[in-house]
């Protein structure tokens, strides 16, 4: 019975652990998958922020209307009208997308024209945009504590011929950081990072969300032991496991985004993964608990049982015997006749009665038994001339008895 139980038990005990396992991986891959599908679709969301801001750059660039606002500004500096007029050009784009100011500057980086009058009077160095004549997106840079991004339109005037720019000054707080920082599922833990490199090193570009004031700021050696800037610098794209900022396990997708100087890394604790895991591996033990102690009470219960039987079987027998026992002195105590008691070769070795009988003590009563009006050596004969009733019993072995009557 104990090694029934023990086999059960480690039965039991096997099978919740090969479920942890598959329930283990099932969660991984799930995640996995999470994470790769959110990787996606942040790049395209970065794609497509790109190609909106370039878009909104390449109204102004391609509009001769626009154009010629500019030259009548050109034309005349304190015009009102033109002022304005270039101003009902630029305020929409402005109070509606994530522009920190919008300007028109010479190649020079002299200011003509600025739609927020706070940054109007700054001195813009623009000579490694003024010979290109396509669209141009800079990377993101701090500047005496603020974070922008540059979007540069190249645009030609026709009264001089000189190259102007509208500088779009992005402010990535409104809605790029926002972008970044969202994950679609609810989660304590996960977030998408940008990130570039800097020498033998990776600043991270975007707020982090277990970090603050960090845009910009936090810059992580490529052998410091974090994984993103190893895979960074490994251009090995893909999910893997690894370390994050702050020391902590976590699963990682890391992924370049083309175009750009950047690289953008998807992330979750190990912790919260696996939070569900434990709950689930709880759940397991408790249930191969109840199972091991379930079948530990039912091998108990059939153990009683059978010793129950056992005993009840041992005490039947043993009152037969006592019965049987007191039968035998009731009937030698009782009887007037002498009962003699001998084993196969004819050996009294018990007998009952006054009478002196020890004297048939070797004698072959078997065979006189058989001698005796035809009976057998098995049952009760009778020699009712001498008044002798035999009877006999095999009583199993060589070591019957014979039961006597004389």
């Amino acid at each position: 019975m104990l090694a029934i139980f023990l086999l059960l038990s480690i039965l039991f005990s096997f099978s919740a652990y090969q479920f942890y396992l598959f329930d283990k991986q099932r969660i991984k891959e799930d995640r996995y998958n999470e994470i790769a599908v959110v990787s996606a679709l942040k790049l395209d969301q970065i794609y497509k922020w790109i190609k909106e801001r370039k878009s909104d750059a390449f109204f102004f660039h391609s509009n001769p209307a626009f154009r010629i606002a500019v030259e009548r500004l050109l034309a005349d500096g304190r015009s009102a009208q033109a002022r304005n007029e270039l101003t009902s050009w630029v305020r929409p784009l402005y109070l509606n997308h994530p522009y920190k100011n919008i300007l028109i500057i010479s190649e020079k980086g002299e200011v003509v024209f600025s739609i927020n009058t706070v940054n109007a009077g700054i001195n813009y160095q623009y000579n490694n945009f003024a010979p290109q004549d396509s669209i141009f997106l800079s990377d993101m840079k701090k500047t005496d504590g603020s974070i922008t991004m540059d979007l540069v339109a190249p645009l030609r005037t026709g009264l001089s011929g000189k190259k102007y720019f509208v500088l779009f000054l992005i402010d990535p707080y409104i809605d790029f950081y926002p972008l970044i920082q969202s994950w679609p599922t609810p989660s304590k833990t996960a977030e998408t990072l940008i990130l570039k490199v800097e020498g033998d090193s990776v600043v991270y570009i975007n707020e982090l969300r277990h970090m603050k004031n960090t845009a910009m700021e936090l810059k992580v050696h490529k052998s410091s032991g974090v994984s993103a800037p190893k895979y960074v610098f490994q251009n090995k794209p893909g999910i893997a496991e690894g370390t994050d900022y702050r020391r902590k396990k976590v699963l990682l997708d890391v992924h370049k985004i083309s175009g750009t100087p950047w690289y953008l890394a998807s992330k979750i604790d190990e912790d919260e993964v696996f939070a569900a895991l434990n709950y689930s591996a709880r759940l397991s033990f408790l249930v191969a608990l109840l199972l091991i102690a379930s079948s530990g009470g039912g091998v108990y219960y059939f153990y009683q049982r059978n010793s129950m039987q056992q005993f009840n079987r041992i005490f039947r027998e043993e009152r037969e015997k006592l019965q049987a026992v007191a039968r035998y002195e009731t009937l030698t105590r009782n009887a007037n006749d002498t009962i003699l008691l001998a084993d196969n070769n004819g050996n009294i070795y018990a007998g009952t009665g006054n009478y002196n009988v020890w004297q048939y003590n070797g004698v072959n009563w078997t065979k006189i038994a058989n001698n005796l009006d035809g009976g057998t050596a098995r049952g009760i004969a009778r020699d009712t001339g001498n008044n002798i009733y035999i009877a006999t019993s095999s009583g199993g072995g060589s070591d019957g008895n014979n039961i006597w009557k004389y």
